[in-house]
């Protein structure tokens, strides 16, 4: 498992049914919850919201995800360069107000 690292504003946030993906059939994202950074627009990484013991971590970072789009927050992404999950995500130089 390799990884790389995405940093940015949200600029695309996509939530979907279980199974239905993401990209084409090379290159897709098997996650219900899929966003872009402005930095890397074609660069989609995504989250899966299923009944395993990842389930609550994901959730963790969709609410981060979200805050941080509604926000317009700067947001870090650690993902797996082979599937495209996330695999960690921070909100970076939060603003001191949010504190």
């Amino acid at each position: 498992m390799g990884t790389d690292n995405v940093t940015g504003k949200i600029r695309f946030f996509r939530v979907n049914k279980l199974d239905e993906g993401y990209g084409p059939a090379n290159d897709r994202i098997e996650g219900e919850v899929i966003v872009t950074v402005d930095s890397q627009p074609n660069r989609a990484v995504g989250i899966q919201l299923r009944q395993d013991a990842n389930l609550p971590t994901n959730q963790a970072m969709l609410k981060l995800l979200l805050s941080a789009a509604a926000s317009n927050w700067d947001i870090a992404i650690d993902f797996d360069t082979t599937s495209h999950l996330i695999i960690r995500a921070w909100v970076v130089n939060i603003p001191i107000w949010c504190i």
